[in-house]
């Protein structure tokens, strides 16, 4: 990363209050390298300059941390190159990541990625809905609409599920809720601001789900 952008990046994170040591850092940065130097061969992002990535993608994902639960079963899912979920793991050092990708070569940049940077973060190669296992807290910055959200992590959400959908306009929003089913639309809209983007608007939607009671007379 170039002198004046990591300089940014420091910035930013004392901006957003994310203390980061110096392993961590090195560790965020080398991923963001990687992903810029692979881009081209694995089509992971369309920013292509390292300032417009630095910002929309990293700075994007650590901006609204605060409302991640660091110590909850996770999954990113349709992460792409790793966004939100990657950065996130190793900000905040979480012991339970999974990022769920439908694309072979995607899995294999994310794959390379988590060796070296995040090696405690999980790669499973599969559509969202095909996956077996349940999660306590779901991320997605670009799996859809809301509906759509709520629609494939039916049977990977575990009761009292957290889902964080990282969201742009208030307009675009208010629709998408309007779209999810009546008993859905509950959605805390909490907007952030992103470090150095001080014109884009950005929200973080989150949705607790049900906890499943079982019926009273097979509680005893």
């Amino acid at each position: 990363m170039q002198e004046e952008n990591r300089q940014l990046l420091v910035g930013a994170l004392a901006e957003l209050a994310l203390e980061l040591p110096a392993e961590r850092l090195e560790r965020l940065i080398g991923y963001h390298d990687f992903l810029l130097e692979t881009n081209s061969q694995f089509n992971l992002t369309g920013y292509r300059t390292e300032l417009e990535s630095l910002k929309n993608n990293l700075l994007n994902s650590l901006a609204p941390w605060k409302h991640v639960l660091v110590k909850s079963a996770t999954a990113d899912v349709g992460t792409g190159g790793g966004l939100p979920g990657l950065p996130l793991a190793i900000a905040l050092d979480m012991p339970s990541m999974a990022l769920i990708e439908s694309k072979r070569k995607k899995c294999d940049f994310l794959r390379e990625a988590c060796a070296r940077y995040a090696p405690r973060v999980r790669v499973l190669h599969s559509d969202v809905k095909e996956v077996k296992e349940r999660f306590t807290q779901i991320l997605s910055s670009a799996y859809g609409t809301l509906d759509k959200l709520l629609a494939g992590t039916v049977r990977q959400r575990a009761g009292g599920c957290r889902m964080l959908a990282w969201k742009g306009r208030a307009e675009v929003i208010a629709q998408e809720i309007a779209a999810c089913k009546p008993n859905e639309r509950d959605w805390n809209v909490i907007p952030f601001n992103v470090p150095h983007m001080p014109d884009v608007q950005r929200h973080l939607c989150v949705h607790v789900t049900a906890v499943r009671r079982k019926p009273a007379a097979l509680r005893s």
